[in-house]
């Protein structure tokens, strides 16, 4: 190994070091997930574990028909870099859950396929299916009941055996885990090969029972992203379809296209158009062509409806006067009446 690629394992195995005590730092810590010195660890975290990716592609580390028997000792603590990458970028707080998922989803992936395909322990989990609806076990019928909303109790039992055995083992892992950990330690560069090979294989074995759970969670998360998502399109849709949008009535379809080029937001209608809907609607009555009042004369002249009212109001006007007129004569008559006819000189019968 040259001058170079001694540099850059160095510089790796800092930055992979460095990754990992950020990795503690966050477990051990109280702060939420949003603080921004919490953020800032993950952001920093992530750059350092890309850099470590960038440096493992370089120094060609890992290569393919390969197990873990051929992988050397040293290096086999970087298959966990896609597990690393996967656990901090689902802390991330700057992006879309969505997107967040996403992202984790192929980075974890990306270490079961690696953990499989170098044999380092059995993997049960379906990496092929990209958008599984179940908890990995394929049962088409929990995909049809999460979608309908009904509970399927036996996958629940199911599930929460399978945690706790799942539990079970990650626990007597992270006890040998502790264990090592402290041979390793205490040791420093006189551990032996075989101790730290060890610790390191259990340490995958460790992140690929997180990682199954984390994509067994994430997916249940989707699902509720997915339902969160479907009223919202729902109410997107109605949103459209409300409210009134004004329109111009055309006298042929050209005009309607030259006025649809010039106002592409207001809708354009001929006549014929505009009164078969308002006759399909039962908002306005047909009457027959040649009438005043006629709808072919109205849509041919929006002026004329104003232009009779007007004349309907003018007309009432004349009416009102001439019954003032005659009001205001019977009137004067009746006050002559009463002068010229006194009040009981009508009935003087027998009287001289």
């Amino acid at each position: 190994m040259d001058g170079d690629e001694t540099q850059l394992s160095t510089n790796l195995a800092e930055n992979f070091d460095q990754a990992l005590k950020y990795h503690q730092d966050l477990e051990d810590s109280d702060l939420s997930t949003n603080d921004d010195k919490y953020q800032e660890k993950v952001k920093k975290a992530i750059n350092l574990l890309e850099k470590a990716t960038e440096m493992v592609n370089k120094l060609e580390l890992f290569s393919v028909n390969e197990t873990i028997d051929d992988i050397p000792t040293k290096s086999l603590r970087y298959l966990l870099l896609p597990a690393l990458l996967g656990y901090f970028s689902s802390k991330l707080q700057n992006k879309a859950r969505k997107d967040i998922i996403q992202i984790t989803d192929i980075y974890y992936k990306d270490f079961l396929k690696r953990v499989r395909s170098y044999e380092v322990c059995p993997v049960d989990y379906d990496l092929d299916d990209q958008d599984q609806e179940t908890s990995g076990d394929g049962d088409s019928d929990k995909q049809v009941k999460i979608k309908s909303g009904e509970p399927d109790l036996e996958q629940m039992a199911r599930d929460r055996d399978r945690k706790i055995q799942t539990y079970r083992a990650q626990k007597e892992l992270q006890n040998q885990l502790e264990t090592l950990q402290t041979i390793v330690n205490s040791s420093k560069e006189d551990v032996s090969d075989e101790k730290l090979r060890e610790f390191y294989t259990l340490l995958i074995k460790r992140w690929v029972g997180l990682a199954i759970e984390e994509l067994r969670s994430m997916i249940r998360e989707k699902e509720i992203l997915r339902q969160m998502e479907r009223p919202v399109k729902r109410q997107e849709n109605l949103s459209k379809k409300q409210p009134f949008k004004p329109f111009i009535i055309t006298r042929s379809e050209l005009q309607k296209q030259v006025y649809g080029l010039g106002y592409p937001s207001v809708p354009t209608v001929t006549i014929e158009e505009f009164i078969n809907t308002k006759i399909i609607e039962g908002s306005l009555s047909e009457t027959k062509p040649g009438q005043v009042n006629s709808l072919m004369e109205w849509a041919k002249n929006p002026d004329l409806k104003r232009q009779q009212e007007e004349e309907d109001d003018e007309q009432k006007e004349k009416e009102a006067e001439k019954e003032d007129h005659e009001s205001l004569r019977k009137a004067r008559e009746w006050d002559e009446f009463k002068d010229e006819n006194k009040r009981g000189w009508g009935n003087r019968h027998n009287r001289s």
